[in-house]
Parts: C-alpha cells; structure tokens; sequence
C-alpha cells in the first residue's frame, strides 16, 4: 500500500482491515497484526479479521491483543458485505459509547444475524 494510505490509517480512530486485504500475510494472524501496528503506529483501534475464525483486537488501552472466535459459523451462505457488515456495526457501536471488546462482539453478532438472514 502506499505511504499516504498507512498515513491516513495512523490518523484515524479505528481501522479494520482483514488477513485477504493484506497482500503479503503470514501464516500467523499475530504477526500480521504486529506489522500492521508498526506501519500506523500506537494510537488507533486495530481490528484484523480472520473471516469464519473470529478476528484479533488491538485496543491500545490495553495490553494485549485478544483473540475472539464467533459463537456461531454461518456455512453454505454467501459471504459477501460480512466485511463491511462488521466495519459498520463496530463504528456504530464506539460512536455510541460501547468499548472496543464490546464493540466488536456486537460487530461479530450483527455479522452472524446478517448471514443467517441468508439462510434457506
């Protein structure tokens, strides 16, 4: 990517980017977080989606990164607009005041709800 887009993921409050938008992912999401955190710096919320296996959270207030696996995984459903899905469902809930982690949880049920709306 080029240096202004790593620029304008460091200014801003949260980004979500997943392992498939990443060009060149290594096999282990940690790593990938890592690297992504050290392209845009401490201060935003990092979301790294890991599709069906959940995602890993980088909440600079806190001192780890967590691991999140979904309660449920939807199969045999189109999987397109989870992504987005989730980016807006996470933004909705920080704006209203939730905290990151529960962010997120909400942003991973709202995906579950949206895929198993899909259902036949």
């Amino acid at each position: 990517m080029p240096a202004a887009t790593w620029d304008a993921f460091a200014a801003a409050d949260a980004i979500v980017v997943s392992t498939e938008d990443l060009a060149e992912s290594p096999e282990d999401p940690f790593v990938e977080a890592a690297g992504v955190r050290a392209k845009i710096g401490p201060h935003p919320l990092l979301v790294l989606t890991l599709g069906e296996q959940g995602y890993l959270l980088d909440d600079p207030a806190s001192d780890k990164v967590v691991a999140y696996v979904p309660r449920r995984v939807v199969e045999g459903v189109p999987m397109v607009g989870a992504g987005d899905t989730f980016g807006v469902t996470l933004a909705i809930q920080l704006g209203l005041g939730a905290t990151p982690a529960a962010a997120a949880v909400a942003a991973t049920d709202g995906v579950i709800r949206m895929l198993e709306s899909r259902e036949a």
